[in-house]
């Protein structure tokens, strides 16, 4: 072994045994709880966590949060509770709220026009459960929708965006492929859309969305779609009409018995 002070030793035999040494403290600094900490043991961010499946009275309490923080009026956001109560309480997404489970609930408002082809676009505000706990805000998007082969009028749309089995925060958003409900049919069943996400890597990241929504003026034929999503950084300053706001807005829940999901 060559001792680093001995005057025959090289300097590049020097650098590695000091390069060791250092090595070495670094062990037991990180041992000891003092070294710097790896980014792989940094706390997850919220984006990533477990996503926790919201009860059919919380998805109807959110989703008039966040319509008011957007700025729906009462007689708006009523006549999308009534169309949501009617979904929530169908004997299909009482076995939804089951399994997979709802674990995003969003409201949506802008407007667009056009016949047989239309271009809208909105403004968003996405929750999830765990926010209500932690305080954050809701996170605000923007959404672009695209329709083919069908006949749509009317203006001023708003509504719900139900987010099911999504099991990450970051998983929404991008590229959804629509499917429209023709506007008889959509006020029988009360859903006016769903849509999948295209090209999605992560199975966290699968998920379909339900859009309960109303517009003024609306006529439509059932047709396809592409939808994309730009999910955008809260804004702590923004006031409610910004969509960037804490929600704090009383609101009442389902007088229904308890069922399944409730």
């Amino acid at each position: 072994m060559y001792d680093s002070d001995s005057p025959s030793a090289t300097p590049w035999t020097r650098r590695r045994l000091l390069g060791r040494a250092l090595t070495l403290g670094a062990c037991g600094l990180v041992a000891a709880g003092l070294g710097p900490r790896a980014a792989w043991a940094r706390p997850k961010a919220s984006q990533f966590r477990d996503l926790e499946p919201f009860s059919s009275g919380e998805v109807e309490a959110r989703a008039d949060e966040l319509a008011l923080a957007l700025g729906v009026d009462v007689a708006k956001r009523q006549e999308i509770s009534r169309r949501l109560r009617k979904v929530l309480w169908s004997s299909r997404f009482q076995k939804i709220l089951e399994s997979p489970g709802i674990t995003g609930v969003a409201a949506y408002r802008g407007g667009g026009g056009g016949l047989l082809v239309r271009h809208a676009r909105s403004k968003g505000l996405v929750a999830y459960k765990h926010m209500a706990e932690t305080g954050e805000p809701a996170i605000p998007f923007e959404l672009g929708i695209t329709t083919f082969g069908a006949h749509i009028g009317g203006s001023g749309d708003w509504g719900v965006l139900l987010l099911v089995g999504l099991r990450e925060a970051a998983g929404f958003g991008g590229q959804y492929r629509a499917k429209l409900t023709a506007a008889t049919a959509a006020e029988k069943s009360s859903v006016t859309a769903s849509m999948y996400r295209h090209k999605v890597v992560e199975a966290r990241h699968v998920h379909d969305v339900y859009f309960i929504g109303a517009a003024e003026g609306l006529s439509a034929d059932a047709g396809g779609g592409v939808v994309k999503i730009k999910v955008k950084a809260p804004d702590p300053s923004a006031t409610p009409s910004d969509g960037g706001a804490e929600l704090g807005a009383e609101v009442k829940l389902s007088t229904k018995p308890t069922r399944r999901g409730g």
